[in-house]
């Protein structure tokens, strides 16, 4: 039987989850093309999220030297990129950008490679919440995004990536994930049709 959209995105059976959304991920120098460009569409969904009382989940890519394995340093000091600069701990990298501001109710996690289900509690949470879908944000698509729909899948999770608020949202990677995660993980879908969904249901 297929699951329509309006059945995953149920506030009583799914979450939201931002990933990587820090000034780390997305430095200055990156311009409007940095995760800036998705923030509108984003900030959006979470308001829509919260009036509909759909758990938020904020994922924080997090590094440290207990963290950080030889083979990680190796190859990110192989293609140039220095964590220490992005989301080292306790550096401004390590934090959100302006506008994403988790409230109470909001769980953070804390992950240390791609997957917030390595080495952390991401899936006590959604089984204690009783979570059966998870609305993928965040980026960048082909790594924590594309990732976590698929650590996701294999555990029995249904998968809606959101395509106006992942980061890029366009380009050649971004139609090959898309494709993929529509193939083989979930489905997509834009925010505008997810928040119409919730409100249709409030009437």
């Amino acid at each position: 039987m297929t699951i329509s959209l309006k059945q995953r995105v149920d506030p009583k059976q799914a979450a939201l989850v931002i990933l990587d959304m820090q000034k780390g991920s997305w430095p200055a120098k990156a311009g409007p093309a940095g995760g800036e460009e998705i923030l509108p569409e984003l900030i959006a969904l979470i308001k829509e999220a919260r009036a509909t009382q759909l758990p938020i989940i904020f994922v924080r890519n997090t590094h440290s030297d207990w963290t950080t394995t030889r083979s990680r340093k190796e190859q990110t000091e192989h293609i140039g990129v220095d964590y220490r600069t992005r989301y080292w701990e306790g550096t401004p990298g390590n934090d959100f950008l302006e506008g994403l501001n988790p409230e109470s109710q909001d769980l953070i996690l804390i992950k240390h490679s791609y997957s917030p289900y390595a080495h952390g509690p991401m899936e006590l949470a959604l089984r204690s919440r009783g979570i059966r879908t998870l609305l993928l944000t965040g980026g960048s698509t082909l790594g924590a995004v594309e990732t976590v729909a698929k650590d996701s899948m294999v555990r029995g999770y249904n998968i809606v990536m959101i395509e106006d608020c992942v980061h890029p949202r366009s380009g050649p990677v971004y139609d090959v994930v898309v494709d993929y995660v529509n193939r083989h993980l979930g489905i997509t879908a834009t925010s505008g049709e997810i928040i119409a969904c919730w409100q249709t249901a409030k009437r």
